[in-house]
C-alpha cells in the first residue's frame, strides 16, 4: 500500500530542488490545457448580427467549426506531444535538475506513435464518457499513466500503452482519486490568490507528485 503523504513529500522535494524550471514547465502545461478550451469573440461581431442576423449566424457557425477543427488538430499534433514531454521532464527531475527543452522530447522521439497513442487514449475516454460520466471518469483513471509510459518508451504501441496503464492502475483507481482530492485546499488557495499560488507552487507541486505516484504504482505492479 502506498502513502499519499510520502508521495507528495517526495514530489515537493523534487520540485523545490529545481524550482524555477518546474514552475515554467508546469505553467506551460497549464496554458496548454486552458488554451485548448478557450475561445474568444470579436466585439465587432455584435454589429454584424444587428446588420444581418442570417449572414452573421452563418459566419459564426463557419468560424466556430473551423476553430474547433483547428483546435482539435493543434491539441492532437502539438499539445498532446508536449504533455508527454512535460511528464518526461518531471520524471527526469526526480533524479536531478531536468532541462526545460525536455518539453519537446516527443517531437524528436517517434512523434507519430506518440500522436496516435495519445489520440486513442483521448478517443476511448471520450467514447466511454458518452455512455455516462462515471464510466468516462473510470477510463480516465485507467489510462492516466499513458503519457508517462510514452515518456519512458515512445515506441510503445497504443494498445500496449493502454493495456499497461490499465493493468498498473488496477486496484489503485479509488486511492488515486482520493490522492487527487487531497490537493483541493491547495486549489482553493490558488483561486483565492487569483492563480498566483497555482503558478508558483501548486501546479509544479502536483506535477512532481504525479510523477512520484507513477513511479510508485509502476514499482508495485512489477
Amino acid at each position: 500500500m502506498w502513502s499519499r503523504k510520502e508521495i507528495k513529500s517526495r514530489g515537493k522535494a523534487a520540485f523545490l530542488r529545481n524550482y524555477w524550471k518546474c514552475v515554467v514547465v508546469a505553467f506551460i502545461l497549464s496554458l496548454l490545457v486552458s488554451g485548448a478550451s478557450s475561445r474568444s469573440v470579436n466585439g465587432q461581431d455584435a454589429n454584424v448580427v444587428i446588420d444581418n442576423i442570417s449572414s452573421s449566424f452563418d459566419l459564426f457557425i463557419t468560424v466556430v467549426t473551423l476553430g474547433t477543427i483547428i483546435g482539435l488538430c493543434i491539441g492532437i499534433f502539438v499539445f498532446n506531444v508536449i504533455e508527454v514531454g512535460g511528464k518526461r521532464f518531471f520524471l527526469n527531475n526526480r533524479e536531478g535538475p531536468a532541462l526545460i527543452d525536455t518539453l519537446i522530447y516527443g517531437f524528436r522521439s517517434n512523434y507519430m506513435n506518440i500522436v496516435k497513442t495519445m489520440f486513442m487514449r483521448g478517443l476511448f475516454t471520450f467514447l466511454w464518457t458518452l455512455l455516462f460520466i462515471i464510466p468516462g471518469v473510470i477510463k480516465a483513471y485507467q489510462y492516466r499513466l499513458v503519457p508517462y509510459l510514452l515518456a519512458e518508451n515512445p515506441d510503445l504501441e497504443w494498445r500496449q500503452a493502454l493495456d499497461i496503464s490499465k493493468s498498473i492502475m488496477n486496484g489503485h483507481k479509488a486511492d488515486t482519486f482520493v490522492y487527487d482530492l487531497s490537493f483541493i485546499l491547495w486549489y482553493l488557495g490558488s483561486a483565492i490568490t487569483f492563480g498566483l499560488l497555482g503558478v508558483f507552487f501548486v501546479s509544479p507541486y502536483v506535477c512532481a507528485s504525479d510523477a512520484e505516484l507513477y513511479v510508485t504504482l509502476k514499482t508495485i505492479a512489477q
